[in-house]
């Protein structure tokens, strides 16, 4: 019996001292870890070395193992504190504004043309935040990179201000692309050495706003989202830090903001951060001019899509019913027209996003099963992109070239949606339906001119062109350019002529003359 205790209490002894050894272990390599420069901060370093149980000698021995304890210490906080210096990085001193990189006249001609056209469509920016005094060199880096963002934004969007070294050849918009890139890293060096955690203020979210639409130009989409995702995030910080709400420029950005994000949203599948609350904005506040403006019928148009239609959107919502999609189709139609008092500009961006809305909504419905060939709703019809694209067509073939131009790729992505829709619907649909009478506009038509817009506006020809191509040299391999492909089409709207005026493309009133086969508009490329 003595034995058998014995041999227990050996056996507790062993352990209990393995315990202390592996304890120590751990200790040893916790200290390790911070005399190297671990992720432990001064204050853990102490509490544990100071925590320590006391052994060994006490006395005199003792005295000099509190010194060698206090030494250990110091070296703790030295080698911390340098670790802390090398991991923080300051303003950079090396940078330096580039001489010569952007003129006073490149400024006032992006200025001019922003506040003259754009800015009713796109009130992102007061003309006081420009305010430069005729020198940019010579600015805070804050105002410097914005009035960098901002020329660099203007020139690769909106095509309508070129720099002095552009070319008036083929070679010009590759020119002012370049150029405009170079802006934007000299923006981004600028914003690095102003600081590198960017404060939310108004004009912090105008940049990144600027950003955003310039890598969205760019065809950039993962630095698109991030500095869409940016803007939004300072606009909400910002509202919380300096209740910033009560500004004219705080109101028209979120409502800006708004809009780009459900675009955005919907055409790449991502979640939204603004939502609307009884503390949004009035959107009455937006000041006379704005509201007089095709703005106002654009924040109309998106505000019934919000979390909730995303969500059945990105299909993390499946429930919905069928008398809300239908008011939704009419909501958007009922939401504009093109018989609004406003300008070019405005117009054909709010027409052109109405439509591609209209579709979207009825890609939803067919996602979501509610499409019917015998339904009571035309939205809820398997035909319903030809009547979308016979109005899209309708209302915007008077409307000048340039006023599409202006808006960039985000309107040449919803005419390339639209059309992407349309092919696969033609294909399926019967004869007399696809191909109607001569003396008739039929979907080919309209598929025709939406086609032709595409190739004709900046970005379309290269990256939507080719897809749409493709699309139908799979779908509609018998597809042949219908004849008003060579006649300008507002003129067949506003008098149409006989169809034995019209069989024949080799002469005759209306005819535009164009060699059809150069525009190879159906053919696949070639190299």
């Amino acid at each position: 019996m003595i034995m058998h205790s014995a041999v227990l209490l050996k056996a507790e002894v062993k352990a209990l001292q393995a315990a202390n050894e592996q304890k120590k272990r751990r200790e040893r390599k916790r200290k390790r870890r911070i005399m190297q420069g671990g992720s432990l901060s001064v204050r853990d370093a102490e509490d544990i070395l100071q925590s320590a149980e006391p052994k060994g000698r006490q006395g005199r021995s003792a005295n000099v193992i509190s010194a060698l304890r206090a030494s250990q210490i110091g070296n703790i906080h030295g080698s911390i504190a340098q670790r802390d210096k090398n991991a923080r990085p300051l303003r950079s001193p090396e940078y330096h504004r580039t001489p010569g990189l952007l003129s006073s006249d490149t400024i006032d001609a992006c200025s001019n043309f922003f506040f003259a056209d754009f800015y009713s469509t796109l009130p992102v920016l007061q003309r006081e935040m420009l305010d430069y005094s005729g020198d940019a060199m010579n600015t805070t880096t804050e105002t410097y990179y914005l009035i960098v963002s901002f020329c660099a934004f203007i020139i690769i969007q909106t095509g309508t201000v070129h720099h002095t070294a552009s070319n008036p050849d083929g070679s010009l918009l590759q020119s002012d692309v370049g150029y405009g890139q170079a802006l934007i890293n000299e923006a981004l060096e600028a914003r690095r050495s102003a600081n590198a955690l960017i404060q939310p203020s108004v004009q912090a979210v105008v940049t990144s706003f600027l950003l955003y639409g310039s890598y969205r130009s760019l065809n950039d989409q993962s630095k698109a989202w991030f500095f869409l995702r940016e803007a939004t995030t300072l606009y909400m910080s910002s509202i919380l830090e300096e209740n910033a709400q009560k500004s004219l420029a705080s109101n028209q950005l979120f409502w800006l903001l708004l809009i780009t994000e459900r675009s955005y949203s919907i055409r790449k599948h991502r979640p939204l951060s603004l939502l609307l609350s009884s503390s949004s904005p009035d959107i009455a506040e937006l000041g006379k001019e704005t509201a007089a403006s095709g703005f106002v019928h654009l924040v109309n148009l998106f505000r019934p899509f919000d979390e909730l239609f995303i969500g059945l959107w990105n299909g993390t919502l499946s429930a919905c019913s069928v008398d809300w999609l239908v008011s939704l189709d009419e909501h958007v139609k009922n939401s504009a027209s093109s018989s609004l008092d406003i300008s070019d500009i405005q117009m054909v961006n709010l027409l052109v996003t109405q439509k591609w809305l209209r579709l979207i909504v009825w890609q939803l419905s067919n996602n979501l099963g509610f499409l019917s060939s015998v339904s009571t709703h035309e939205s809820l019809n398997f035909q319903y992109p030809i009547q979308i694209a016979r109005d899209l067509t309708i209302s915007t073939c008077r409307l000048p070239q340039q006023s599409m131009e202006i808006h960039g790729i985000g309107l040449v992505e919803k005419l390339f949606d639209v059309a992407y829709v349309l092919i696969d619907v033609i294909a399926y649909t019967p004869l007399t339906v696809a191909e109607p009478p001569i003396s008739d506009l039929g979907p080919k038509d309209y598929l025709t001119y939406i086609l032709s817009l595409v190739a004709k506006l900046r970005g379309g020809e290269d990256r939507f062109l080719p897809l749409l191509q493709e699309k139908i040299s799979q779908v509609l391999p018998n597809f042949l350019n219908p004849l008003t492909w060579s006649m300008p089409l507002s003129s067949f709207l506003e008098s149409p002529a006989s169809p034995s005026e019209r069989t024949s493309p080799s002469g005759g009133e209306g005819w535009a003359g164009h060699d059809m086969e150069n525009h190879s508009l159906l053919q696949p490329s070639v190299g």
